[in-house]
């Protein structure tokens, strides 16, 4: 939907609907362009903005096959691509009694395939997979040198939900034979908060949350099984997840927090955090002469939160100023792969892995001025908590062969780098503590 200002009838704001393919780059756009016609907005109350997608998709394949020779592939497809944007122009004077401004919303991708063969030769795939792609925006234009946002709480949230999962099934009987089960997840998802116009508030809170989960599926992700006197069967499951979310104070401009010393309700706060929440099972079966099964399960996730104020920026409050950024991190994979029969070969392989960046950066000329503390976080709530991460991975193999080996590994990792850069010429004054953690 596009909301805009006619300027036959500048008096009401109004509703035009576009098309919206989400495989195609669609674009969702609430905007308030530059006064060409206007140039003020005044609400008693509540001066609200928000934009949002909210997209379910679910793809399904079943494909079954039979003979001498029996060979198939079924593959099932779910991608989207969403473009959400809240702008404000250039040169706006706004008061009101709460600012709202939101973009975000929850985009949800599933896949489903199943295949099965039987025969004396066969094989058989089955193929499940999601790509999540996208760009968040709220964008606030530059003010001008005397014109300011007012308001009694000046409220901005980006706050973006990527829901994807997938769920595949692969038999094969055959005298010789594999079966293959395999579903790749794609997130990549930016959320941008770009602070132009310059804000008086007596309360100030700017939120960038960018989300993803995998979450959908209640059993397994992926099961592959099969049996024969020959039986080489497969699966996997991988999940890639890149979530970049970045809050920006513009060169020069001004946020100012006007609130008491003494109310702990007077708050500014510029936050900037990811959050990651997925789970993933797999089951791999094989039974022959001789049986050979490797599985994996793979879930990489990673990123940047940042809280950037440009150049000769000015942010100052009667009580604290907190610019943080943080993650939230839980991940739990689990592979399970059997083979039985004369002799076999059980292989599995299993990750948890986030790698992000945490930036506060403030930039040449800056000015970050409070009547309490100053508290630039990088990797930490505004309450001061740290980043939170619960990384689990199992590889379990059993080997019920008289003759076997086996190859397995598993890796739950974190690495994540925290700075608080500050540039040359800056200045940070608290009254009270200035703490750069």
């Amino acid at each position: 939907y596009y909301a805009y200002i006619d300027p036959s009838d500048p008096g009401q704001l109004k509703l035009a609907t576009t098309r919206a393919n989400a495989l195609a780059a669609s674009v969702i756009d609430l905007s308030l362009p530059g006064p060409s016609f206007i140039h003020s907005l005044s609400a008693r109350g509540r001066l609200s903005m928000n934009a949002a997608s909210n997209l379910i998709q679910r793809a399904e394949v079943i494909g079954k096959q039979g003979g001498l020779l029996a060979v198939g592939a079924n593959k099932s497809t779910a991608n989207s691509d969403m473009t959400v944007r809240t702008t404000v122009g250039t040169g706006f004077s706004v008061i009101a009694g709460v600012v709202d401004i939101k973009a975000g919303g929850k985009d949800q991708n599933l896949a489903v395939a199943e295949s099965g063969s039987g025969g004396v030769i066969s094989g058989t795939a089955a193929d499940a997979n999601t790509s999540t792609r996208g760009v968040t925006e709220i964008n606030l234009g530059a003010s001008g040198a005397t014109k300011f946002i007012y308001a009694d709480k000046f409220l901005v949230t980006l706050d973006k939900t990527s829901r994807f999962d997938g769920e595949v099934s692969s038999v094969n009987a055959s005298v010789a034979g594999g079966s293959g089960a395999y579903s790749q997840h794609t997130v990549d998802v930016d959320g941008n908060i770009n602070l132009g116009a310059n804000v008086a508030a007596r309360s100030i809170t700017v939120l960038g949350i960018n989300r993803s989960r995998k979450d959908i599926i209640d059993g397994l992700n992926v099961s592959s099984g099969s049996g024969g006197v020959l039986d080489a069967p497969a699966c996997a499951s991988e999940s890639d997840i890149t979530l970049d979310t970045v809050v920006t104070v513009m060169p020069s401009t001004k946020i100012i927090q006007t609130g008491s010393f003494s109310s702990t309700d007077d708050d500014f706060t510029i936050d900037s955090f990811n959050d990651v929440k997925g789970d993933d099972n797999i089951r791999l079966d094989s039974g022959g002469v001789l049986a050979i099964a490797t599985g994996k399960s793979h879930q990489r996730a990673g990123g940047s939160n940042k809280v950037i104020v440009g150049q000769n920026a000015l942010l100052k409050s009667n009580r604290d100023i907190n610019l943080s950024t943080h993650a939230d991190v839980r991940q739990e994979g689990r592979l399970t792969v059997k083979v039985y029969g004369l002799a076999g070969s059980p292989g599995g392989y299993s990750s948890s892995i986030y790698a992000g960046q945490e930036r506060v950066e403030v930039g040449t000329g800056a000015t970050i001025t409070a009547l309490g503390d100053v508290n630039l976080l990088a990797g930490r709530t505004s309450a001061f908590s740290m980043n939170r991460f619960n990384l689990k991975c199992y590889t379990d193999l059993f080997n019920g062969t008289v003759f076997g080996f086996s190859r397995k590994g598993a890796e739950a990792r974190a690495e994540v780098d925290n700075q608080v850069i500050v540039g040359a010429g800056a200045n940070i004054l608290g009254n009270a503590d200035v703490n750069q953690i």
